[in-house]
């Protein structure tokens, strides 16, 4: 399995808009962190899993700094690093 790191998320961004945003990659999960005082408020990055080695590659290549848009902020390039 392998994990990227997702930052620069917008606060508004949610597990939905998340996976939505990677769903041609296929991961198999999203892990989207919150604010403890505020669980519906992002804390501006998320763990995004794949199974396949092809489908972690492609991620970086073509959402590495890509523009996250949530429909609700301003569309934002994101960061995916590998953890």
């Amino acid at each position: 399995m392998f994990c990227w790191m997702i930052g620069n998320l917008p606060f508004s961004a949610t597990t939905d808009s998340i996976t939505k945003h990677f769903a041609a990659m296929k991961p198999k999960s999203v892990r989207h962190l919150t604010q403890k005082d505020n669980p519906t408020k992002s804390k501006g990055y998320a763990f995004v899993e794949f199974e396949g080695y092809d489908h972690m590659k492609t991620c970086l290549k073509l959402m590495h700094h890509s523009n996250f848009d949530d429909g609700i902020s301003p569309p934002r390039k994101i960061n995916v690093e590998l953890t």
